[in-house]
């Protein structure tokens, strides 16, 4: 018995010394995460960055004059007679890739569905052009009333405190319109109607510009798919052979640079300000991160473990995270090159790291997902870029070939005349590639995702029954191919 009792005493006196180191284990690493994020926030103030909401000064939505409204309203309708208007809504197609750097010219085609190529469109195979020229006809008044709402200044209203809670409610719709305009802008030019055509891409460009306001990534993310739309668009325009000068001038306008990598760090610098938002709400909660997610005992006691020894550390590691990815826009904003904004964003900025942070994901419940993950945003917002010079790089060579029946030897040919400087590739800060490929033939391309130049490869690692210019080694703006 004498024995027992010194037994249970020695475990007693474990039981306390391990809660003890607990305890100054926990202690010391909310007193490490403190002081450091106190540290950090100091030489943000220092830099002058802005960590909150007030200090950003976010655009408020003007009291007259906004377009919000009316644009939101015409683009609800549309999905309200999503099955009496079946074929825009799911989306004629301008092009389909059939390879490397080719794409058929879908619009050119006297029927809009061939039995014997089933990939022409997305449509169902009963439906004609007079279907979508029928369709087109009834919502034509509410496609007007849209156009005629981004002709004002369009500002939506968005609750930047709730941003993880709910999805603002003009994304769908939105998304549902881009795809109307470009319906509209197949039909159009199917029927040789080509300035209706441009019209189509220049309400595209104004939608996408509506998501500028928003001030979150996820709009950007939003935004970027418009401009995709607007990619095809513009690229199937340009196959018309009958483009005049007027037309092309206009397109070129259209296709100026539209400042979204800035965008993005405001957007960016908003989702830091909103994001140490969320991690104060879910300090507060009694469900931990998952904020109204009931969890089970594991999730629990990690939460209670996180909000007591590492909560400042996960908010610095986020706010770190974070500027890793506004570090990577500002500089490819400024240099015009992902490449260079990359460099500025490796992970060694995050220098506080628990001991065990390597095989747990517990210190960095809230931010666990790194840099590298986000740092993609910054590369898909220097492609849409890319794609923009692109389309307005083919559109100096057309208005070069109008004037001289000929396409130029290379593009230095079209500067200053038609381009005030060599178009750039936003992947790697350089000037877009361009090769004479006969007489009537050129390959223009970006150094693509990798930012590695190939010579203009547009092939695709392995085995695909699918392309997109972006999978390709290289980037290739994709030329016409014949029917086969």
């Amino acid at each position: 018995m004498k024995k027992l009792r010194v037994i249970l005493r020695w475990v007693w006196r474990s039981i306390l010394v391990v809660l003890v180191i607990l305890v100054a284990f926990i202690l010391e690493e909310n007193i490490r995460g403190r002081i450091s994020l106190a540290r950090y926030k100091t030489e943000f103030r220092v830099k002058g960055e802005k960590l909150t909401l007030e200090e950003l000064n976010l655009p408020k939505p003007p009291k007259e004059g906004n377009g919000a409204d009316s644009l939101l309203k015409a683009a609800s309708e549309l999905i309200a007679h999503k099955q009496e208007w079946p074929l825009a809504r799911l989306g004629v197609s301008a092009r389909k890739m059939v390879g490397p750097g080719e794409a058929l010219v879908l619009f050119r085609r006297e029927r809009m569905i061939d039995p014997t190529k089933p990939w022409t469109t997305n449509a169902p195979p009963e439906l004609e052009w007079a279907d979508l020229e029928k369709e087109m006809a009834e919502a034509g008044p509410i496609l007007q009333r849209a156009r005629t709402a981004l002709r004002q200044t369009v500002i939506f209203e968005v609750s930047h405190e709730v941003l993880q809670l709910r999805t603002p409610p003009h994304y769908e719709p939105l998304r549902n319109l881009a795809r109307w305009f470009y319906s509209s802008a197949v039909l159009n030019l199917h029927q040789g109607k080509l300035d209706a055509a441009i019209d189509d891409l220049e309400a595209l460009n104004s939608l996408g510009r509506c998501f500028r306001g928003d001030s979150l990534i996820i709009s950007e993310l939003v935004r970027y798919a418009v401009d995709g739309i607007g990619f095809e668009t513009a690229w199937a325009i340009l196959q018309a052979p009958d483009l005049n000068e007027t037309q092309l001038q206009r397109l070129d306008g259209l296709l100026n640079s539209d400042g979204i990598l800035l965008d993005l760090v405001r957007a960016a610098e908003t989702e830091r300000a909103t994001i140490q938002l969320t991690f104060d709400a879910s300090r507060r909660s009694v469900y931990g991160p998952h904020l109204f997610e009931p969890p089970d005992l594991r999730d629990y006691v990690e939460y209670w473990m996180w909000r007591a020894a590492w909560f400042e550390q996960d908010k610095l590691n986020s706010l770190r995270t974070t500027q890793a990815v506004i570090n990577c826009a500002r500089v490819a904003a400024q240099a015009r090159s992902f490449t260079e904004g990359r460099s500025q964003a490796r992970l060694k900025d995050r220098g506080l790291k628990p001991w065990f942070a390597g095989r747990n994901r517990l210190p960095f419940l809230s931010s666990f997902f790194g840099s590298e993950d986000q740092i993609g945003m910054v590369s898909k917002a220097a492609q849409v870029e890319t794609q923009r010079e692109m389309n307005r790089a083919v559109v100096a060579l057309k208005r070069y070939q109008l004037k001289h029946g000929t396409l130029p030897s290379d593009l230095a040919a079209v500067i200053p005349e038609l381009l005030p400087e060599p178009p750039t590739d936003y992947m790697d800060g350089k000037p877009l590639r361009y090769k004479l490929n006969g007489k009537d033939s050129f390959v223009l391309y970006s150094v693509g995702k990798d930012c590695v130049d190939d010579g203009g490869d547009a092939s695709q690692p392995g085995e695909n029954t699918s392309f997109w210019m972006w999978w390709g080694r290289d980037a290739v703006w994709p030329q016409a191919a014949s029917e086969r």
